[in-house]
């Protein structure tokens, strides 16, 4: 699948998408280090990290890093990979190098980056991802994202 013209990458296409909030300064598109976020501390009520948490190298820093960028209250969303099998080893890469985690774990480490109130859910993929869905359906025994969320206490 490829871009529109013009466009480089996931950056570009996010640009594109967000272009007439950037314009009007409520939207910022940056690429960086997950571990060493270029803003000050407590400029955003919500953060994101969709698709790419699992890959980190560091993640429990990371987190940290989205809890110092949050303003008290505010709230974090991210995805920490497909639903797992919580008697199977969680905590380490798997042969692709990505994160694996049990509820517990991220849990764990949410609390640990100084979140509260932290929840997880279950989702499938957005938008038209049949072929995600069977090949995760094939390869992992399931098609369910976890989301994890947690709060900056006040």
């Amino acid at each position: 699948m490829g871009n529109a013209p013009g466009v480089r990458g996931p950056l570009g296409l996010a640009r594109q998408r967000l272009a007439d909030r950037i314009a009007a300064g409520t939207a910022e598109i940056v690429q960086g280090d997950a571990v060493a976020l270029p803003w000050e501390d407590g400029r955003f009520s919500p953060v994101t990290c969709m698709a790419a948490f699992e890959s980190f190298p560091e993640p429990q820093r990371a987190l940290s890093e989205m809890h110092r960028v949050l303003r008290p209250g505010g709230r974090s969303v991210l995805t920490i990979g497909w639903k797992v099998d919580e008697t199977k080893r969680t905590g380490v890469t798997d042969a692709s190098g990505f994160w694996v985690w049990g509820e517990a774990d991220a849990r764990r480490m949410m609390e640990g980056a100084g979140f509260a109130d932290v929840a997880i859910s279950y989702g499938r993929m957005g938008g038209d991802s049949r072929l995600i869905t069977l090949i995760s359906r094939a390869e992992l025994g399931t098609d369910e994202l976890r989301l994890v969320r947690g709060v900056k206490s006040p």
